[in-house]
């Protein structure tokens, strides 16, 4: 066994995670691990990251998707928000500023496949020869999925942005510049201060 003291053969490494989860609240995930010189290169950085995956970004409406979950994204298409419109947990429209006869008009950030649907279709796959802005559509359309195999997150409501897009320029909303301080929906803010 090796000792702290071989320190020309091992390095201690700290990683602490930061993760927003809701709320507010943050959790932080510090990962202990040991690094061998001698080993494969960046063995350390791909276990944190994978503690990381396990303990933050598989969101519970993510890992429980069983063909497809959907949401909203904030700041895409010319629009504060784009996605699902929902009505008791159900599809029923959409909401996008960019080719709205699409049969799923959706940004990438705003779904989520099952990997036992991936693996039931292994033909599904992204297309180069796919109409500019289709690429979404036609991949969901070789998964067979239909309207009631799409699951709504998180609550069934559709009423929550879950992905933002960012650039390092203000986005523009209908020629507007946009600056976002808070994603809370007007009608929850004014539910909080009653």
């Amino acid at each position: 066994m090796l000792s702290p003291t071989s320190s020309d053969r091992m390095r201690i490494m700290s990683v602490q995670c930061r993760h927003k989860q809701e709320k507010d609240e943050y959790k932080v995930l510090s990962v202990l691990s040991l690094y061998y010189s001698e080993s494969h290169r960046g063995v350390t950085q791909r276990n944190t990251g994978l503690a990381w995956v396990r303990h933050n970004v598989l969101p519970r409406h993510v890992r429980n998707t069983t063909k497809m979950s959907t949401w909203k994204v904030g700041i895409v298409g010319g629009l504060l928000e784009e996605g699902p419109v929902c009505v008791n947990g159900k599809v029923i429209g959409w909401t996008t500023g960019f080719s709205p006869r699409r049969k799923y008009p959706i940004d990438m950030a705003a779904f989520a496949v099952g990997l036992d649907l991936l693996a039931q279709e292994p033909g599904a796959n992204f297309s180069h020869t796919s109409e500019s802005g289709h690429l979404e559509t036609d991949f969901i359309t070789l998964l067979n999925v239909s309207s009631p195999d799409i699951t709504t997150a998180p609550d069934g409501n559709c009423s929550r942005v879950l992905a933002w897009h960012t650039k390092t320029v203000l986005p523009e909303v209908d020629g507007t510049p946009v600056f976002v301080v808070n994603s809370e929906r007007q009608e929850d803010r004014a539910e909080k201060l009653q």
